[in-house]
């Protein structure tokens, strides 16, 4: 009677044992059909992002050109005899002119945006993720560069040739500003194309 009683619970005990690990087996596969998916999504938001940066990069790299040949423009007219009393009324007319047309890069950030948004990017890599802030970074300063040469070109009024020369100066120190940060920018999107490689051929 002990005997057939310790059978039962033996059975009992294997039975739920089996049923243990029938449930965690199911729960390992399941977690790793959900990495498995999640990395999935991961590849093909970095993917995107690369396919993007790729086209600000060289979009940066047209707008680096256009400003070193402006900046050169200006170099020419401050070195020379130009005469500053003839810009009566600040630099917005003169810089209509297709020579001192200034570039505006379409630089755009809409996939890593859409990634924040979605949370996957908790699922990037800390070095990739590390190098995309730091692009960021500098495409803001970059803009608050612009900010500041726009209002140096359109709102200021000024009457007095010295210091219409000096705005004149100021104007062209900042778009060679411009010009370091473009081309540090441009680096740091060969950055996370690299990284976004590296992550891609794991």
């Amino acid at each position: 009677m002990n005997l057939s009683g310790n059978k039962t619970i033996t059975s009992i005990i294997i039975e739920m044992f089996s049923v243990i690990f029938a449930v965690l087996l199911a729960l390992f596969a399941k977690d790793y059909h959900d990495k498995v998916q999640t990395k999935h999504e991961m590849i093909g938001v970095i993917k995107n992002i690369k396919t993007e940066i790729t086209r600000n990069r060289d979009s940066l790299s047209l707008s680096v050109q256009a400003h070193e040949r402006l900046l050169d423009t200006l170099g020419t007219y401050y070195s020379s005899k130009f005469d500053f009393t003839d810009i009566k009324l600040g630099f917005a007319d003169m810089f209509k002119k297709a020579e001192f047309k200034l570039v505006m890069p379409p630089i755009t950030t809409v996939t890593w945006e859409t990634a924040k948004y979605s949370g996957i990017v908790k699922e990037f890599p800390f070095r990739l993720l590390s190098e995309i802030t730091k692009m960021i970074f500098i495409q803001e300063s970059i803009n608050d560069v612009l900010k500041e040469l726009k209002g140096n070109i359109y709102t200021k009024d000024i009457f007095e040739p010295k210091e219409t020369k000096k705005e004149f100066l100021i104007i062209m120190l900042t778009i060679e500003d411009i010009i370091k940060k473009e081309k540090l920018l441009i680096d740091s999107y060969n950055d996370v194309i690299r990284e976004i490689d590296a992550e891609i051929g794991k």
